[in-house]
């Protein structure tokens, strides 16, 4: 196998990881894994595998595991198929996933005007993703890590739920997360998650509300100091979204303001997200 790329790190991955997997291009990554793009010769298809970095722990590589399982569990136009696993030949696993043609949601948002998306587009991308996640609920998945990083803007069939990692199925699988240790991104993050209890669906219907939030306002609903922040989210009084856009319809500045209520009951589910949406852009 020859070495594939110049990304700086502390690995470099090969070109072929399988006899049949070629890489093509990096794609993008993070502390635990890296993307590239590539090609599944046997399948005669584009991919994209998702490579753990050498550096990382047992538990961080069996997240790949729990990821996979998660994938496999939903089929979903709004959520990234996966195609299988393997390990190169050091041990490290790898996934291979479809390949999306698209641009992250953060980056879509950092190239709109004020970072904002017009009201219809915002609601439109928000109605799509609580589908893909009411079909996670419904297998019994939550995504736990919904922000704009996540979401592939694709180029054909609308927004793509990516990167599972964190994601907690309902199977009495092993904790991969200390007790006690909040998983998910500060400001997307519910309150009870904060207080210690475990991430469920209405958490993933939080999260989707700073997300539209923030595809209309330009900012997020809580920002600023992390400390700050935190006792903003729970304890705080829920932010106005009409005190930021003051020319969106009080049923929907009502309906995102449910969202984000400190209360997880209190919250629609996440098919009941997209019905109001729905209603709501169709004038209903």
């Amino acid at each position: 196998m020859s070495d594939f790329g110049s990304d700086p790190g502390s690995h470099v991955d090969p070109r072929w990881v399988s006899s049949t997997l070629e890489v093509s291009a990096y794609l993008g990554g993070g502390a635990t894994s890296r993307v590239y793009e590539g090609v599944d010769h046997a399948a005669q298809r584009e991919v994209a595998i998702k490579i753990v970095r050498a550096d990382v722990d047992a538990r961080t590589r069996a997240r790949l595991d729990r990821e996979l399982a998660a994938l496999t569990a939903v089929r979903h136009p709004g959520v990234v198929a996966v195609y299988g696993q393997g390990a190169l030949p050091d041990g490290r696993p790898y996934l291979v996933m479809e390949r999306i043609r698209g641009k992250p949601l953060h980056d879509v948002l950092a190239a709109s005007p004020d970072r904002r998306l017009p009201h219809d587009r915002a609601v439109a991308l928000a109605t799509d993703l609580a589908d893909a996640l009411a079909s996670l609920h419904e297998a019994g998945v939550v995504h736990r890590d919904v922000k704009p990083a996540n979401v592939i803007v694709s180029d054909d069939r609308g927004p793509v739920l990516v990167d599972l990692g964190f994601a907690r199925l309902s199977d009495g699988g092993p904790r991969l997360t200390p007790d006690g240790r909040v998983v998910g991104t500060p400001g997307f993050i519910p309150p009870e998650v904060l207080f210690g209890v475990e991430a469920g669906p209405s958490a993933d219907v939080y999260a989707l509300g700073v997300l539209l939030f923030q595809m209309i306002a330009g900012i997020a609903p809580f920002e600023g100091e992390l400390s700050k922040m935190i006792v903003a989210i729970m304890r705080g009084p829920r932010p106005d979204l009409r005190a930021h856009a003051p020319e969106i319809s009080p049923a929907l500045a009502a309906l995102v303001a449910r969202t984000l209520s400190r209360e997880a009951a209190a919250r629609p589910k996440a098919t009941e997200l997209a019905d109001d949406l729905r209603a709501l852009a169709s004038g209903v």
